[in-house]
């Protein structure tokens, strides 16, 4: 949905509401559109601009964009955008006709890619009430439809892009565009009553079929740019902040896949769940929560009638910069699982006697850190170049915010940090790190080596090994069956578990 995204924020400068008692013309509508195209990286172009009284037409509207990097380009045409003056000094607008939007991969055989070109359609029924001043726009979105199709490509009998038709119905909402001096602040507040997706990647080797439909659903976002991004195909990114965040209410989605001899069907519902973006002085982060999901599987691929699992809650979080910089920049990872339900039927083959607690397993990563990037992640050339003189990126220090694993009655929990050595050093360093510590603590590991090796999955030898490993390398803590080590790397290269040297 990301060319539907972005078509909206442009067509949003072209869909104001409200600055008390101020009138807007169809011309400063235009021209905002235009600001609003440029700021997303985009370059609007009427083949004519038609006023007919108090009507501005603007026809066969070309959009180009130079994309993501130096191999790939976007443009599209907009047949009409109708903007009418009202008698209360608020302008209506339309976008009557497909809009049509072509996506073109070069082919680089350095990269191993093919020639690729993506064609898209999307209809708009909704008419949009501008107001305000040119410089202070609002625009309320009416309710209507929205539907983005994009066409099939197969080649060598897969299919590269399946055909996709998106629906979204009960779509409305409010937008504003703010502008002062050189800055630009953009605002969307807008709700769908449902979205559904359905597509097809079936070739005749292959069945590939999903749909999803989510209810509600609603985008929330707040950007501030320059009115003037740099001209290149990054420029508008390097100016923008803010953050867009998409909140889905139940989710049900179906996969049916497989050949003719093995085929497999997925169901799954998700109560609801949220899908973030923040964008910091070319630092980018992707946060996403689910709550209550389950998910059914069966066909002839699986060995048993049906596996059913379910999972309480999710949440991830991605910190990474994608803009080159001369300046330390943050990135971090952020995952949870919590109370992932297993499926029976996995139960009774690693625990056919029922010893283990079958309790829901829980995973929590969290680390954080500084690096250098020294390419722009988006621009595959800017990589493969940078890359010969030296490590694209590079990080500096890390930290081990938390670590969190219950399965089968045991938890293993773990907190550090290091440094890493200079970039320039890398190379020779027989460790990356310069300094780095750890704690990691085990609780009930004891009596889960037991009960695998009294279920037969580890065998005798192997679990007391894996007593002796852990005598080794830890020691005992509070509790039953309870072991910590102290894991110290310090600036001379000695490593240490628990202030004693490695055994070996």
């Amino acid at each position: 949905m990301k060319f539907l995204t972005s078509f909206l924020v442009a067509t949003t400068a072209l869909f104001p509401a409200t600055a008390a008692f101020a009138d807007v013309t169809p011309q400063e509508v235009w021209a905002q559109g235009l600001l609003t195209a440029k700021i997303s990286g985009q370059t609007w172009t009427a083949a004519e601009l038609e006023e007919t009284g108090d009507t501005l037409i603007a026809h066969d509207v070309t959009i180009t964009m130079p994309g993501f990097s130096d191999i790939m380009t976007m443009n599209g045409t907009i047949p009409q955008i109708v903007m009418t003056q009202l008698s209360d000094g608020k302008v209506e607008i339309t976008v009557p006709g497909v809009v049509t939007y072509n996506v073109s991969v070069e082919g680089r055989l350095d990269f191993g890619m093919d020639p690729m070109s993506i064609t898209s359609t999307m209809a708009i029924d909704n008419t949009i009430i501008a107001s305000g001043s040119a410089d202070d726009l609002s625009f309320d979105i009416l309710p209507g439809s929205i539907t983005y199709a994009t066409q099939k490509q197969v080649e060598d009998g897969i299919a590269i892009v399946p055909e996709q038709l998106v629906t979204l119905l009960g779509v409305k909402g409010v937008a504003t565009q703010k502008t002062s001096g050189d800055d630009v602040s953009s605002t969307w507040d807008m709700q769908a009553d449902a979205v559904s997706m359905v597509s097809d990647g079936t070739t005749p080797d292959m069945t590939l079929n999903t749909s999803y439909k989510i209810a509600p659903f609603n985008l929330s976002a707040d950007f501030t740019t320059s009115a003037t991004p740099p001209d290149a195909p990054l420029g508008f990114l390097e100016m923008l902040n803010g953050t867009g965040t998409y909140t889905m209410g139940n989710t049900t989605f179906e996969v049916t896949t497989g050949s003719a001899e093995q085929m497999m069907h997925i169901v799954g519902e998700t109560e609801a769940s949220t899908l973030g973006v923040t964008i910091t002085e070319g630092a980018l982060t992707y946060a996403g929560t689910s709550a209550n999901t389950e998910v059914v599987l069966d066909g002839s691929a699986i060995p048993f009638p049906q596996v059913d699992f379910g999972l309480e809650s999710t949440e991830f979080k991605l910190t990474m910069p994608f803009l080159a910089s001369h300046n330390e920049k943050p990135f971090g990872l952020k995952l949870a699982l919590d109370n992932l339900r297993l499926p029976e039927i996995a139960w009774m083959i690693l625990d056919p006697s029922a010893q283990m607690a079958h309790d829901p397993a829980t995973l929590k990563l969290d680390v954080s850190g500084d690096m250098m990037l020294n390419v722009n992640l988006l621009n595959p050339t800017d990589i493969m170049t940078n890359s010969e003189d030296g490590l694209p990126l590079f990080p500096t220090n890390l930290m081990l915010n938390e670590l969190f694993l219950s399965i089968a009655g045991a938890t293993l929990t773990g907190t550090g940090d290091a440094l890493f050595v200079d970039q320039g050093d890398f190379e020779g360093a027989d460790l990356p790190f310069k300094t780095a510590q750890a704690t990691l603590a085990l609780t009930g590991g004891i009596a889960l080596i037991d009960t695998l090796a009294q279920t037969g999955l580890v065998p005798p030898q192997m679990s007391t090994t894996a007593k002796v490993m852990l005598s080794m390398f830890a020691r005992p803590a509070e509790g039953e069956d309870s072991f910590v080590s102290d894991i110290v790397l310090d600036e001379t290269g000695n490593l240490t578990i628990n202030g004693q040297p490695l055994p070996f």
